[in-house]
This record gives C-alpha cells, sequence and structure tokens, in this order.
C-alpha cells in the first residue's frame, strides 16, 4: 500500500512520512526467528501534537528514548523466554495516522487493507507457517479473525485454556495467533496469566 492510495481511501487521515522499515531491517536470519509481534502503526505523539517519526519499527535501537516503545513488549517476551534476536517485528499497518488507534475509526478497515500484504512480506520472508504471531493490541485481534470467528474478551483469551493459539484457519494471516497486550496496567503480563504463559510456553517448546 502507497500513501497516494491510503489518501485516497482516507482523505485527510494519513500523514505523508515514510514507512518505518520492520526490525531486523536488514537480511534477517529467518533460522532464528522463533516468534513474530505485531503493532498497530507507528503513529504517535509522545511529543505533544507532532508525531515522532521512527526509522524502525518501534523505535527498536533507535537514538535516545526512541527504543522506549518496545521496552515493555520485550520484558513481556523475555518472561516467555524469547530476546529480541528471536523476533522479527512489523506493523499491521505501516503508515502513519493522523490520530492513535484507540482514537481512529478508520482503523479498522484499513487493518484490512493491509492484512494481504503482511502476509505476503511473511511468505516472502520464508518465515515458517507454524512460527507463532504475537498481537500488541485488542484491535489487532479485530482485525485478523475471521469474521465468522467467535472473538473472545483479553480475560477470556488469557484466562481459558484451549482458546489459544487462535488456529492458522481462523484467522487471515493463517498463522497461529497469541495475544500480546500491554494495557491493564499490567494485568496482561505472562507472569500474572498463568494459564497464559503455560500455553505459550508449551507451544514454543513444541513447534
Amino acid at each position: 500500500m502507497t500513501i497516494k492510495e491510503l489518501n485516497d481511501l482516507f482523505p485527510g487521515k494519513i500523514k505523508d512520512y515514510p514507512y518505518p522499515k520492520p526490525w531486523p531491517s536488514e537480511n534477517p536470519d529467518i533460522s532464528k526467528i522463533k516468534a513474530i509481534v505485531l503493532g498497530c502503526d507507528p503513529s504517535n505523539f509522545s511529543k505533544g501534537s507532532e508525531t515522532q517519526v521512527l526509522e524502525t519499527v518501534f523505535g527498536i535501537e533507535g537514538k535516545g528514548k526512541d527504543g522506549r516503545y518496545f521496552a515493555g513488549i520485550l520484558q513481556n517476551m523475555n518472561q516467555l523466554g524469547l530476546k529480541l534476536t528471536d523476533l522479527y517485528v512489523q506493523n499491521l499497518c505501516r503508515n502513519y495516522f493522523d490520530k492513535v488507534t484507540a482514537e481512529n475509526d478508520c482503523y479498522p478497515e484499513a487493518a484490512k487493507l493491509w492484512r494481504k500484504s503482511l502476509c505476503s512480506e511473511l511468505d516472502e520472508l520464508q518465515i515458517p507457517r507454524h512460527v507463532p504471531v504475537f498481537m500488541t493490541s485488542q484491535y489487532i485481534y479485530k482485525a485478523l479473525i475471521k469474521e465468522a470467528v467467535h472473538e473472545f474478551s483479553p480475560a477470556d483469551l488469557y484466562g481459558t485454556h484451549g482458546l489459544l493459539p487462535i488456529a492458522a484457519e481462523d484467522n487471515h494471516l493463517s498463522r497461529p495467533l497469541f495475544p500480546l497486550y500491554r494495557g491493564g496496567y499490567g494485568a496482561y503480563k505472562p507472569d500474572k496469566q498463568l494459564v497464559y504463559k503455560e500455553t505459550v510456553l508449551t507451544y514454543l517448546t513444541n513447534f
């Protein structure tokens, strides 16, 4: 998807900034990838009304404090036994919007349009289909599950045996999905969600 194409579909909603690169941005060693982490989009307004443009998704290994956007996510990954070098990180929507995701009324439709591009990207990289995808937001979950599939609450996904991973046939990426939510005042940290943690560790051990 190009900025022009997006502007035609969502006039006045798209910021004309270069898309952040995925992590790792150059020559990823696919044999080392144990998980894929998805953000919603790079939109941020940490400097008031001014968008902070990121060179790499989440500002990973950015200058100064840019990497703080990924710090909490990486802590959760570490609790699941995964390091930064084990991850491929990308946004579902690669473009910047004029609002953050929670306030963006065009995000659901834009996310649906980006699904195909993400599928193609992961397949072109030849990341095996069994490598799990961790979704950092409920907005991503809503965009990826198929319309006929029941939508569960975060509490159900984290606390109920048998719901995870979301099966490949039940989502538009055709890959196993796990939530990796950041909100809830820390309630979704793996060390506070034992059913979830056990399920993820079992999957990572056995795939």
